[in-house]
């Protein structure tokens, strides 16, 4: 935009011999808002002058001078102060109209230097005798946020969530002189905006503009937090982040893991039942916590191991369980970086037995899923003494080509039942029932379900309206549900099949931010896996 202002008062009325400086006009160039972009936008100034005498004189000290206020400084004079004629710079430019009367010219490309800047045409004569033009205050300008000028500072770079004392404060700073006006801050931490956009505060020293955003994760992890300083008339910005690292414990003991049976703390009812002779592992793990637990000790009798990491491992042996290990409190302990991992033992106690009658020791899932044209394996661990004689299946499975029922020994005493069901149809998806007996006792019986779950695509919108205005944030959240598991979602619009985004997940969301017409439209989310791809849509519209 290019504006232009004639100020002439009295033009008409100046006589030869009367001293006069006038401002005739401005030029000016504004970017936005009547700012002016640093480098790119001018102010041009033209003065007039005339009416030289014997109080004002028009020498190389004595002519007028463009200067700066409140400061008063020297921009330019009229005249060249080494030879006494004309100045003709880039900048400020004379020129003689006829004589005694004179033209200068001042041009200024904007800069930081020139915002909210005022000048006045100045001309001294004899004694207290001094002409002043009107004052020009030049816009405001806009500059560009140079990528060096945001400094982002944690008031800790570690911390252990041990108790309630977990914030930490993070300071985000520019220096007044690489920003103008004063900007926005926002925060995002790991990726989505968490804070923001919001004005900054003066620092204390009054040299900075300043935002702060607090932290306190109730998760352990290291988290990136990026401060992006905005200019609101340009909405040009930087980001600068910092790493921030948050210890914490695991929330529960270690988990001791014997045959398929899991033990935790310190409770007396931790007993692990063997037959004597058994051959295997015992598993000590710490889940959870970040980083992960370390220095992990098994210990069990004269069977002793450590891990560096989060798991250990103790193995028995024909040689090692026997029944003189019975009622002996084996142990497992482990620690972590924060140093208040206070939970971090489990006990438990051997019941060491003779050959045991045959009994199940595990917990089957009641359903599993399958996918059409594909094979579905239930694998079934079994225990006890003596070994397996017969499985039986009352859906008469094995009467088909396409279905198996199969006992495999491991070590003594524990085996496996593996139903298999190749190239699934609709009619495999049913109730069945698997009969295991080993001649001793009761036979055990467990029934179990074979499922197909559709693909289903879920898509929502934070706000049930469909009609928004400009400026306006919109959250569109898709996800997709269904057996075999989802592989990806997407998100396009429909008017060009534009792909907004596309994740290897089940679920996504993502942020319209600041709303316009071009946002108007059809969007569509689409779940995708193995057998295929299913849709859904939402409208919306921007006023």
């Amino acid at each position: 935009m290019l504006v232009r202002l004639a100020q002439q008062r009295g033009a008409l009325a100046i006589n030869q011999g009367s001293p006069t400086v006038t401002l005739l006009e401005n030029k000016t160039t504004t970017f936005c808002d009547n700012f002016q972009l640093s480098g790119q936008d001018y102010t041009q100034l033209k003065y007039y002058i005339t009416g030289a005498n014997s109080d004002f004189q028009l020498g190389a000290f004595t002519a007028p001078k463009l200067i700066d206020l409140p400061n008063e400084n020297i921009i330019c004079s009229l005249l060249d102060l080494s030879t006494g004629n004309c100045t003709r710079t880039q900048e400020c430019w004379c020129e003689e109209i006829s004589p005694g009367e004179y033209h200068l010219t001042y041009n200024k490309t904007a800069d930081a230097d020139t915002s909210n800047y005022t000048v006045v045409m100045r001309w001294s004569g004899r004694g207290a005798n001094i002409l002043f033009s009107d004052p020009y205050t030049f816009h405001e300008v806009s500059t560009v946020i140079d990528p060096n000028s945001v400094q982002i500072a944690s008031s800790s770079s570690k911390v252990n969530l041990c108790d309630n004392n977990n914030q930490v404060q993070v300071t985000c700073e520019i220096s007044r002189d690489h920003v103008s006006p004063s900007p926005t801050f926002s925060f995002s931490v790991d990726g989505p905006r968490s804070q923001g956009p919001q004005p900054g505060t003066d620092s204390s020293d009054g040299n900075y503009y300043q935002s702060r955003f607090s932290l306190s994760p109730d998760v352990g992890g290291q988290y990136q937090v990026t401060c992006r300083v905005t200019n609101t008339v340009t909405n040009t910005w930087q980001d600068k982040s910092t790493q921030i690292t948050f210890n914490k414990p695991p929330p529960g003991p270690p988990q001791v893991t014997v045959v398929v049976q899991t033990y935790r703390g310190i409770s007396p009812s931790n007993i692990v039942t063997l037959a004597e002779g058994y051959t295997g592992d015992v598993t000590c793990r710490v889940e959870g916590g970040y980083p992960g637990a370390h220095t992990t000790q098994l210990k069990c009798g004269q069977l002793e191991n450590t891990g560096d990491g989060n798991t250990t491992t103790v193995r028995f042996t024909t040689d090692t369980l026997t029944r003189d290990l019975d009622g002996t409190v084996c142990t497992c302990t482990s620690q972590h970086d924060s140093g208040c991992y206070n939970n971090r033992e489990t006990r438990y106690t051997l019941n060491v037995l003779c050959a045991q009658q045959f009994s199940p020791l595990f917990s089957p899932s009641s359903k599993y899923n399958g996918v059409l044209g594909e094979t579905a394996e239930i694998d079934i661990e079994i225990y006890g003494f003596p070994i397996l004689q017969r499985t039986v299946d009352n859906a008469n499975l094995t009467s088909s080509p396409r279905h198996e029922v199969k006992y495999t020994s491991s070590v003594a005493p524990f085996g496996f039942v593996n139903v298999t069901i190749s190239d699934l149809v609709k009619a495999d998806y049913t109730n069945y029932t698997l009969t295991i007996d080993n001649g001793v006792g009761d036979a055990l019986v467990y029934s179990f379900y074979l499922n197909k779950d559709a693909l289903e695509v879920t898509f929502t919108k934070s706000s049930p309206s469909t009609e928004f205005n400009k400026g306006d944030n919109l959250d569109l959240t898709c996800s997709a549900q269904g057996n075999p598991d989802p592989t990806s979602v997407t998100l396009t619009r429909e008017r060009n099949d534009e792909i907004i985004t596309r994740v290897q997940a089940a679920e996504m969301t993502y942020t319209l931010d600041s709303l316009d017409c071009l946002d108007t439209g059809v969007y569509v989310c689409s779940g995708q896996n193995s057998q295929g791809t299913t849709s859904k849509e939402i409208s919306i519209s921007v006023n």
